[in-house]
């Protein structure tokens, strides 16, 4: 049996697909004591894209026009 891990260096890049991923990793070398081992892991929030952040804004402004004038109206009839 193999009593010193060896490591072999990868680099993988995963985008989750919802709030919560589960991510499996297994050995295929036979005759170890180890099994797999991960280190190094960053972990990295998304960021919106831009066209989500200005469709956000174009919402707001649009609720915040649409207020404006119903705000008028409502003091012209006053």
């Amino acid at each position: 049996a193999t009593t010193d891990p060896v490591w072999q260096g990868m680099t993988f890049q995963f985008t989750a697909t919802g709030p919560s991923t589960t991510l499996a990793f297994r050995s295929l070398e036979p005759g170890t004591n180890f099994g797999p081992l991960i280190d190094n892991v960053n972990v990295v929030e998304s960021v919106p894209e831009p066209s989500t952040v200005a469709l956000v804004a174009i919402g707001l402004l649009a609720v915040g026009s649409q207020h404006r004038r119903v705000e008028r109206k409502f003091r012209s009839t006053r």
